[in-house]
């Protein structure tokens, strides 16, 4: 069906067009299609149906005015399409849509004289007639390029009103026939103006071809020519100017006429006040016409910026040199692009701050200075945490405007003799000259204080913290690789030590940097080897005295550095991407074995698995979920997931639709170390939660401390008006115990009944009240002392 139309196209154009031809025709024909012509169409319209609002059919004219409107947006959407996508789509097609909009236009005005015309209100029917010639014509003009659309358009817009006129009858009649008159010279108008139009495009494509075969003969055959290709000025021996061409003029803001009538001495004088050095540029010109045989070239400035090559070689005719020719280039953008090329590769191109490159070499300038006049240098290495968290939930778009508002932010701290780059991903670096110690302090309290509120992306309130790591100079390093290394090391060490911190370089530092790079090679390894096992701690419900749940806690024996702290490799793990692998393999393994216990027969408890904020944000974390619960055959409800409340403020509202679908499921979700973060009553009404952990650190001094157990009581009453569970983590002391028993906590964990243990002591713990277990553990520590 579409080649048929082409095929229609074709027939109607006078002249076989190729395809470049047909595109220069098709760019015309969408560039006379604005947005002010459907504008228009839209409002004449809307006075139509204001018009014939009292005589009129209301029913069809809203209608009909809809239509108008709806083509009018669909004439606006092909139009962006073209704009904007014109590459993506063939010629062919963006023909065929625009003949698609030229039968919906013409139908709409078509159905005006068929359907909206009043009877016999002779005033509403000459207003009717008016608009449709008037459309007509307009149209008629904007389709010339494209004979085969002036036609469609006047047999769907006009025709309709022809056949109207014979309706009537009467004198009507004869305007029917006058009107195929108006028919056959709109189209007889609009055919010659395709001709010449299309004429005149292939004889510009002509004349392009012909240039251009002139152009290169003239490059062969003439000397001057080869040497330039801007503002030409040929002179004779006698300093009389032989030939010179328009660019030359335009260059030098020169008038033919001025040129012609005045010598080569006064033209010289009349263009000098341009440039910034003009007694340099007489003494050079000077020098060229004693000279005869020697070529020149060099570099032209103006006042108002521009910049000129300038090339002087002599004119050789019959091996005789008989003049002289000068070129003329403007290089200014060439300059500037220079300039900007050079600018990029000191600057960073999301921040616009300066980058590593421009870092190292600022650095040896600024540590040439501190030697020369004793003074101290600081370099603060600033890394954001959990940016990889942020960046993975919100995606890359989120990271590069979270990067830029920070670095804007951390721009705003520096004092005038401060510097701050953007080292490379989320990191920063920043260095201060220091008159005295102090000033360090302000400068970082500064940093802290600036992003302490929250940062808008998108929809999303983001909160961001960083980890700061200082080396000085000359203390640390007395060369910028020594001072950011040691910078960097100071900054791990901030962020191992709980991030949103400060560390100055120490030595003792470098040592642990090698051992968290070790640690993080030996954990690729890990899991393959089956270095990682399972504890778990025993969760008691202090109104039964009975277990209810197994917090399942991860561990790991090395070969050779032996047992690793989860507090080290855990960090490792997240920053590199481990954890979510990692965190995989605790949950299978966690339901595997709870499973396990079932089938052993034993009373049915739940399994707690802690899971951090970059699994959580993950897409298929649910499906990993069902997943593994489908493989273990473990029903949902005896699963329960806790997460930190940093980590549920990563992203809280993909975080919120991920816990309700879990909580749908049957999993039980507790929020850990609770009170330590975020605490307050509208997140928690917010997310979907099952209990609240209270953090180990309100318990240890809850027995003895003035009003230790203000803060627990807090938080149990919170929890129980929320109707949420409260457990009590790190109870070490029968004190505690009986204190959070009369507080109405439900739960606790801790060493006060049991440490973590390996799976094979379970099955004997689950029959043990807490009464039994607590007396026998007394009677243990007396054994020992």
């Amino acid at each position: 069906m579409f080649k048929r139309i082409l095929w229609i196209i074709d027939w109607f154009n006078p002249y076989q067009l190729s395809e470049k031809i047909r595109a220069k025709q098709i760019k015309l024909i969408y560039q006379q299609l604005t947005g002010f012509t459907l504008l228009a169409e839209s409002l004449v319209a809307s006075v139509i149906c204001a018009a014939l609002w009292t005589v009129t059919n209301h029913t069809l004219l809203i209608g009909w005015l809809l239509y108008i409107y709806i083509a009018s947006g669909l004439g606006r959407w092909v139009l962006i399409k073209f704009y904007f996508h014109k590459r993506n789509i063939s010629n062919d097609t963006w023909l065929i849509l625009f003949i698609f909009s030229v039968f919906i236009a013409g139908c709409s005005w078509g159905f005006v004289p068929i359907f909206l015309m009043p009877d016999e209100v002779v005033f509403y029917q000459n207003f009717i007639i008016l608009i449709i010639f008037g459309v007509t014509a307009v149209a008629t003009n904007f389709n010339a390029p494209v004979l085969a659309c002036c036609a469609l358009f006047l047999i769907l817009a006009f025709v309709p009103l022809s056949i109207w006129f014979f309706l009537q009858g009467g004198l009507y009649t004869l305007l029917g026939f006058m009107s195929f008159l108006y028919i056959g010279l709109m189209f007889s108008t609009a055919y010659y103006t395709n001709k010449f139009f299309l004429k005149s495009l292939l004889l510009n494509e002509e004349v392009i071809s012909h240039t251009k075969a002139l152009k290169n003969s003239l490059a062969l055959t003439t000397s001057i020519l080869e040497t330039t290709s801007d503002g030409i000025l040929v002179m004779d021996l006698n300093k009389k100017v032989e030939y010179y061409n328009q660019r030359f003029l335009d260059m030098w803001k020169l008038s033919a006429k001025y040129i012609e009538s005045h010598t080569i001495e006064e033209v010289i004088d009349k263009v000098l006040g341009q440039l910034e050095n003009p007694q340099q540029f007489v003494e050079k010109i000077q020098y060229l016409f004693r000279e005869i045989n020697l070529k020149s070239f060099d570099i032209l400035k103006f006042r108002d910026g521009k910049i000129y090559e300038r090339y002087s070689k002599p004119r050789i005719s019959e091996n005789k040199i008989n003049g002289r020719v000068w070129s003329f280039r403007d290089i200014t953008e060439r300059k500037k692009m220079e300039e900007k090329i050079y600018h990029q590769a000191l600057h960073d191109t999301l921040t616009g701050l300066p980058n590593r490159t421009s870092l190292t070499k600022k650095l040896h300038q600024e540590i040439k200075y501190a030697k020369r006049f004793k003074t101290t240098i600081a370099i603060l290495f600033i890394d954001i945490d959990n940016f990889k968290t942020i960046n993975d939930s919100l995606g890359h778009d989120a990271g590069d405007i979270l990067l830029q508002k920070i670095g804007r932010k951390l721009a705003v701290c520096m004092r005038e003799i401060d510097t701050i780059f953007r080292f490379g991903g989320d990191e920063f670096v920043m260095f201060c000259l220091l008159k005295k110690w102090d000033e360090i302090d302000q400068v970082i309290h500064k940093i802290y204080s600036n992003l302490s509120s929250s940062i808008k992306i998108g929809t999303h309130d983001v909160i961001v913290t960083v980890s700061i790591g200082i080396s000085f100079y000359p203390d640390h390093g007395n060369n910028p690789s020594t001072l950011i290394k040691n910078a960097d090391i100071a900054m791990y060490s901030a962020k191992n030590q709980g991030r949103n911190s400060h560390q100055i370089y120490k030595q003792v530092l470098s040592q642990n940097l090698e051992r968290r790079m070790t640690i993080q090679n030996y954990l690729h390894y890990a899991i393959e080897n089956k270095e990682f096992f399972l504890v778990y701690q025993p969760i008691l419900d202090l109104n039964s005295g009975h277990i209810t749940s197994l917090e399942a806690l991860l561990r790991w024996q090395h070969p050779k550095m032996g047992f690793i702290s989860p507090n080290e490799f855990i960090p490792l793990a997240e920053e590199s991407g481990l954890i979510t692998q990692l965190g995989e393999w605790v949950m299978r393994e966690a339901c595997s074995q709870l499973k396990s216990f079932q089938k052993q027969g034993l009373r049915p408890v739940q399994v707690v698995i802690n899971v951090s904020g970059i699994q959580i944000s993950k897409e298929a974390f649910i499906k990993t979920i069902v997943q593994i619960l489908d493989e273990t055959q473990l029903d949902a409800r005896y699963l329960e997931i806790e997460l930190t409340e940093s980590a549920l403020m990563l992203d809280s509202k993909t975080i919120i639709k991920t816990l309700g679908r879990l909580k749908k499921m049957g999993i039980k979700i507790a929020i850990d170390d609770f009170g330590t973060g975020y605490s307050s009553f509208s997140y928690l009404k917010n997310f979907p939660v099952n209990k609240l952990k209270i953090d180990q650190s309100f318990i240890h001094d809850c027995a003895i401390a003035p009003n230790g157990g203000s803060i627990i009581k807090a938080i149990i009453a919170m929890g129980h008006h929320l109707d949420l569970l409260v457990l009590a983590e790190g109870v070490e002391t029968l004190e505690q115990l009986r204190l959070l028993q009369t507080l109405g906590c439900d739960e606790i964990q801790g060493y006060v009944y049991s440490r973590p243990v390996l799976p094979q002591e379970i099955p004997k713990m689950l029959d043990i009240s807490i009464s039994d277990k607590i007396l026998e553990n007394f009677k243990q520590s007396i054994q020992r002392a």
